[in-house]
């Protein structure tokens, strides 16, 4: 998944790429598809700085965390208190602690 603006990216899936652009909450995509937002705001969503670079904010909405150069990534939320983050080398796993986003990497 590629970022290509701030309300638009694209994906490359086995028939090609593929491009979506959100409209209010609704996603329109290049081959006439039309994604509606179902309501999943969940206790996770909102922006998230690092505490050890404050510079750094991540924004989390539903089951996305997108970082400051656009990438968009997939987190599961597992309950009310824990999501997981799928990277390339694994999943990560994180915890609320009050307004803190406590990740098992520290």
């Amino acid at each position: 998944m590629r970022a290509i603006g701030r309300d638009e990216f694209s994906v490359s899936l086995a028939d090609g790429r593929h491009t979506a652009k959100l409209m209010g909450t609704a996603l329109l995509w290049d081959d006439g598809d039309v994604w509606i937002q179902e309501d999943t705001k969940t206790n996770f969503d909102g922006s998230w700085t690092m505490r050890d670079n404050l510079s750094v904010t991540l924004v989390i909405n539903g089951n996305y965390l997108r970082t400051p150069d656009g990438t968009v990534s997939r987190i599961d939320i597992r309950g009310k208190g824990e999501a997981a983050l799928l990277t390339e080398t694994g999943c990560l796993v994180g915890r609320l602690m009050g307004d803190r986003l406590q990740w098992q990497n520290g």
